[in-house]
């Protein structure tokens, strides 16, 4: 299935059916993410590592203990461990990105324009 990304010459190829909407979109803010891991990188680490703080208060223990556990260990390791769960369409890499601890790295519009983007008709 391919999928034209809003205004821009982008276009995703993914399996008829890999995917659906909500998977869609997390699995584009980690393609966006993931590139600015580039040049921004200890900033973002230091978002996520606060964010991650923050989910451990709120959940403790049980599933989301387990997918915090993942996080903590893809930010202490190497950029591209953590590169490739943020953009695999693995089973597990769309599970993590359902408790990502990247709020805050994109701006609003940037979130609406993949709202937008990915809209069903």
């Amino acid at each position: 299935m391919l999928y034209k990304l809003g205004r821009t010459n982008t276009t995703v190829g993914l399996a008829q059916g890999a995917l659906n909407v909500t998977d869609l979109r997390s699995w584009i803010y980690g393609v966006l993410i993931s590139s600015r891991l580039e040049s921004n990188r200890q900033s973002i680490i230091r978002i996520a590592r606060k964010n991650l703080a923050r989910q451990g208060m709120v959940h403790g223990e049980g599933p989301t203990r387990t997918l915090t556990t993942q996080w903590e260990r893809l930010l202490s390791g190497p950029k591209s461990e953590l590169q490739r769960a943020l953009v695999s369409t693995s089973a597990n890499s769309i599970e993590l990105r359902h408790a990502s601890p990247f709020a805050g790295v994109l701006t609003d519009s940037e979130r609406q324009w993949v709202i937008r983007a990915t809209r069903v008709s």
